[in-house]
């Protein structure tokens, strides 16, 4: 790291808590509790790639609910989740003001599931990289056109972010 301003502080989470909640449901399946077939494998890439709400909301019921969200990930992954709060589900207007996170948080996990020390890491990537709009390539400037981009946007009236990992590749 160069610089970081403000990383432990808790922001809205908006969709960014989307892989958070996909790393969650990986877990439950790699203990057998949940199963990864067609119908969840639709509703995980409709709440990745297109930031499905009732897709989320979907996935969130399977796992128990919110709390039971943030518990899976505090209780097998507290290095990455120290300042993480999923307390609800995605209000049908979308206006998710409550679920929060911390930038230093969103640089933990994507740093775990780019080393694949989340259970769930290939999948999550693959959902991640899946056309789709982002702020972090799209109108960027000088980033090589063959770059690999793997993230997630989220938006509330009071945020406006993207978090993800730009793959470069090049002679250089």
């Amino acid at each position: 790291k160069l610089v970081t301003i403000n990383e432990d502080v808790q922001f809205q989470a908006a969709s960014l808590v989307k892989p958070f909640i996909a790393a969650a449901f990986f877990h439950k399946v790699k203990t057998g509790e949940l199963i990864y077939g067609p119908k969840s494998r639709r509703h995980m890439e409709k709440m990745i790639q297109h930031s499905d709400n009732v897709s989320t909301n979907w996935v969130m019921r399977q796992l128990g609910g919110p709390r039971k969200v943030e518990r899976i990930l505090k209780r097998h992954y507290p290095r990455i989740f120290q300042a993480t709060s999923v307390v609800e589900y995605i209000p049908a207007n979308g206006r998710s003001y409550r679920n929060r996170a911390s930038v230093h948080d969103y640089s933990r996990f994507l740093y775990a599931i780019w080393k694949s020390e989340i259970t769930g890491s290939r999948e999550i990537k693959r959902l991640m990289s899946m056309p789709g709009s982002d702020r972090i390539y799209t109108g960027t400037r000088k980033i090589p056109k063959d770059t690999r981009v793997y993230n997630k946007t989220g938006s509330t009236a009071r945020l406006c972010a993207d978090m993800g990992i730009l793959s470069v590749k090049g002679p250089n």
